[in-house]
């Protein structure tokens, strides 16, 4: 059995596999739902650290607005408790 050469796209994986009695399209459409699965758990881990970055972000933008507004409303000449 011969293997598709490398960067050859998937979909022409039914070309390459040998057909035996009709049963050669049902192996295709199995490797390709596996394929397919496999590419929808792939993206779906990617989605969820995507989502995780995105948490961590909106959380630090939030901090750095309240420490902006704690050092605008402590007002000019106050740096953090030290008068010149």
């Amino acid at each position: 059995m011969s293997t598709p050469p490398r960067g050859e796209p998937l979909s022409r994986i039914g070309s390459v596999l040998p057909m035996r009695g009709g049963g050669g399209a049902d192996l295709t459409d199995l490797l390709s739902d596996l394929l397919v699965d496999g590419l929808q758990e792939e993206w779906q881990a990617r989605l969820q650290g995507l989502q995780g970055w995105i948490c961590e972000l909106l959380i630090k933008d939030q901090q750095l607005r309240m420490a902006l507004m704690e050092m605008k409303a402590r007002g000019p000449g106050d740096d953090n408790g030290r008068n010149p």
